[in-house]
């Protein structure tokens, strides 16, 4: 509610009853604001995409907001990290101890850590085209120069011979 977005997400349609579950235990805990706020989103959900689709999307967006959500809770590891980048969309994700392994936080990717905080940087890039554009190029760079498939083969063939 704090920036303008649109979602793809496809297990998060209105017509699924997003998680389910999880809104069942928000209204059997009487936490309605949560419950509302999921049912939000889930109107703002355009529904899924894979492929050459999913990467058009990212490379059209101004930027592509991620979330590692519970799969990691200290280090990032998700593939959007080089979709994003790789398609050169700007990418806003949450800070991570291990994210400057991968990227330089603020000069080729975004990073948050909290909501306020990515609505902040989120609604700044887009009062600020021309900054959003460099951190963009710059995540793309990374991502071309370090993440293709050649060069990760060629990563995992050294480490194999020095495991041998």
């Amino acid at each position: 509610s704090k920036v303008p977005m649109n979602i793809w997400a496809s297990n998060f349609t209105n017509e699924r009853m997003p998680l389910f579950k999880e809104q069942i235990k928000r209204l059997a805990k009487f936490n309605f604001e949560e419950f509302t706020d999921v049912m939000k989103i889930a109107g703002k959900n355009k529904g899924e995409l894979f492929g050459l689709a999913m990467y058009n999307v990212l490379h059209n967006s101004k930027f592509t907001f991620n979330t590692h959500g519970d799969n990691s809770l200290t280090k990032a590891a998700n593939f959007r990290l080089t979709e994003a980048t790789g398609v050169g969309s700007c990418l806003v994700t949450d800070w991570k101890e291990n994210i400057s392994d991968y990227f330089e936080p603020d000069k080729e990717i975004i990073t948050y850590k909290s909501i306020d905080e990515a609505a902040e940087k989120i609604n700044y890039l887009l009062k600020n085209e021309d900054e959003r554009a460099v951190i963009a190029r710059a995540g793309q760079q990374r991502t071309l120069n370090q993440y293709s498939f050649e060069k990760r083969v060629q990563d995992f063939t050294a480490y194999l011979y020095t495991q041998l």
